[in-house]
C-alpha cells in the first residue's frame, strides 16, 4: 500500500510511504511548514509506532531550524517515532554552522542519530534516520543507481497489534421495508403443467429477479466476530446516523453538529441498552425449566467464533470427502470379523404408496406459520422474508408443491444442500482434515 503527498509548491519534492497491507497505517495531518516537506504515519492501534518522513529542499533557510522545533515540540507526547529523509545537510562536515545547529536541536529532544556512512554520491551525509524509544540494527546505505542519493536500509524490530481480521460477507441488506416491496412487485401467475422443475425455476427466476431489485446483492468487510444478536434494524439505522452525524462535524468543526452528535450517541448507546436486555430477558422466560439449553445459547454468545473451514472450491471440498471416505475404509479393514455368525431376519415387505393426496392452502398456510424461520445459503428467498411475504407467493409455492405430489418428482433445486463441516474442538487447527467431525 501507498500513502502519497504531493508537493504543496515549486519543482519536484513530494513524499511517500509504502508499507505491507497487513499493517493497519494512515496518514496523520500536521501544521505547514514552508523550510520542508513533511509526511506523518501512524503504524497500527494499539500502542502505535509514528514514522516522519521529511524532505528539505537543498536551499538554506534561516526558518528550518526554527520550523523543525516546532515540529519536535509538536511530537513530545509520542513516545515511539522514528524520522527519515533528505535532509540535505551536510553532518559530516564538523565545520559547518548551519549542520552543527541541526545537530544540537534534534539532540535536545533525545533522537538518536544512526547514519554514518556517505549517502549522496559527492560522498556527503545528506540522508538520516533518527529515533526515539526505538532501537534500529544492521543500518546501511546502498546504490540502487536511480539517483544520485543512496537508498538507507535497516531493521526495525517492535511489535504491533495487528487490526482484527476481518471477513468478506456478501449478503443482501433486508430491512423492514423488503417485505412490502417485494410483495407490491411480485405480480406471477404460474400455468399448471407437468414440469414440476420448470413451476420451480420460473418462481425462482421471478423471485431472484425483484429481490435484485429492492435488495441488491453487496459485498463487504464484517468482523471476523459474532455479531450481537439482540441488534436490529432501528439500532443498525441509529448506528448509521451517528456516522453520518460525525462525517460532518469533523468537515464542519461547529459546536451545533458536535451537540447533535452526542444526543445521537446517547440515543444509540440507551437503544443497545435497552435490545439487550430485552434479548436476555426473553431468552429465560423461553428456557425456564430447562437450564442447558440456556447455558448452551449463553455459551454460544460469548465464546468466540470457531476458526474459518479453509474450503472455497470443487477440490477442497474432493479432497474432504476422499479424506473421510478413505478413513471409514481403513475403519472396516481394521475390523476382524466375527467366529460367530449372526441370523438376520429378512425385513419385511414395506407397504408402498402408489400416490399422494394434494394439500390445501390452509393447510399450508398452517405448516409455514408453524415453521422455524432457519434459511440455508442456498434459498432464494430467505426464511424470514418468505413467511412475511407468504400471502402474496401462496397459490405459486401451492401449484408447485402439489405438481410435486401429483408427479412424485421432487424439483431438482431442492436436492442441493450446504454442509459445514465441524471441528471436534474449537482449538484445532482447521486446516488439518483430521480435526473434523466424520459425521
Amino acid at each position: 500500500m501507498t500513502i502519497p503527498s504531493s508537493a504543496t509548491s515549486g519543482r519536484g519534492g513530494g513524499l511517500a510511504a509504502v508499507f505491507r497491507d497487513r499493517f493497519s497505517c494512515r496518514s496523520i495531518k500536521v501544521g505547514h511548514f514552508s523550510s520542508f516537506e513533511l509526511q506523518l504515519i501512524k503504524v497500527g492501534n494499539k500502542d502505535p509506532l509514528y514514522c516522519a518522513v521529511v524532505y528539505r529542499p537543498p536551499a538554506r533557510s534561516n526558518m528550518f531550524l526554527k520550523e523543525l522545533g516546532d515540529f519536535l515540540s509538536s511530537t513530545i507526547k509520542l513516545s515511539r517515532l522514528v524520522i527519515v529523509g533528505d535532509f540535505n545537510i551536510h553532518i559530516d562536515d564538523d565545520s559547518d554552522l548551519f549542520a552543527r545547529g541541526f545537530i544540537s536541536i534534534v539532540d535536545s529532544f533525545n533522537f538518536t542519530q544512526h547514519v554514518s556512512c556517505p549517502t549522496h554520491a559527492k560522498g556527503h551525509t545528506l540522508d538520516l534516520v533518527f529515533t526515539l524509544g526505538l532501537n534500529i540494527d544492521s543500518i546501511y546505505s546502498k546504490d540502487i543507481f536511480v539517483s544520485d542519493h543512496h537508498c538507507i536500509l535497516f531493521n526495525l524490530s517492535y511489535h504491533v497489534t495487528r487490526s482484527p481480521a476481518r471477513r468478506v460477507v456478501i449478503s443482501r441488506m433486508l430491512n423492514s421495508s423488503t417485505a412490502d416491496k417485494f410483495s407490491g412487485r411480485f405480480n406471477l401467475f404460474l400455468s399448471p403443467c407437468n414440469d414440476v422443475d420448470h413451476l420451480t425455476n420460473h418462481f425462482n427466476d421471478h423471485c431472484l429477479s425483484i429481490l435484485d431489485e429492492v435488495c441488491p446483492v453487496k459485498t463487504r468487510l464484517a468482523p471476523a466476530s459474532k455479531p450481537s444478536p439482540w441488534v436490529n434494524d432501528s439500532i443498525r439505522c441509529l448506528k448509521r446516523d451517528c456516522r453520518k452525524v460525525e462525517r460532518l462535524w469533523k468537515k464542519t468543526r461547529l459546536h451545533v453538529h458536535l451537540l447533535h452528535l452526542k444526543d445521537i450517541l446517547v440515543s444509540f448507546n440507551n437503544a443497545v441498552k435497552d435490545a439487550r436486555a430485552a434479548y436476555f430477558s426473553n431468552l429465560v422466560i423461553k428456557s425456564r425449566g430447562n437450564p442447558k439449553v440456556l447455558f448452551d445459547i449463553i455459551t454460544d454468545i460469548l465464546t468466540p467464533a470457531l476458526p474459518v473451514v479453509p474450503i472455497s472450491s470443487n477440490e477442497d471440498c474432493n479432497n474432504f470427502l476422499s479424506f473421510l471416505v478413505d478413513k471409514i475404509s481403513n475403519i472396516r479393514s481394521n475390523i476382524s470379523p466375527s467366529g460367530s455368525s449372526l441370523t438376520v431376519p429378512a425385513p419385511a415387505r414395506p407397504d408402498v404408496i402408489e400416490s399422494f393426496s394434494p394439500i390445501s392452502l390452509i393447510e399450508l398456510e398452517k405448516f409455514v406459520d408453524s415453521t422455524k424461520a432457519s434459511s440455508c445459503s442456498l434459498d432464494i428467498l430467505p426464511a424470514s422474508l418468505f413467511k412475511n411475504v407468504f400471502r402474496h407467493i401462496s397459490p405459486c409455492v401451492l401449484l408447485i408443491i402439489n405438481t410435486s405430489l401429483a408427479s412424485g418428482h421432487v424439483p431438482t433445486y431442492l436436492k442441493n444442500a450446504v454442509i459445514h463441516p465441524l471441528l471436534k474442538k474449537p482449538k484445532l487447527d482447521p486446516s488439518i482434515f483430521n480435526s473434523y467431525r466424520p459425521i
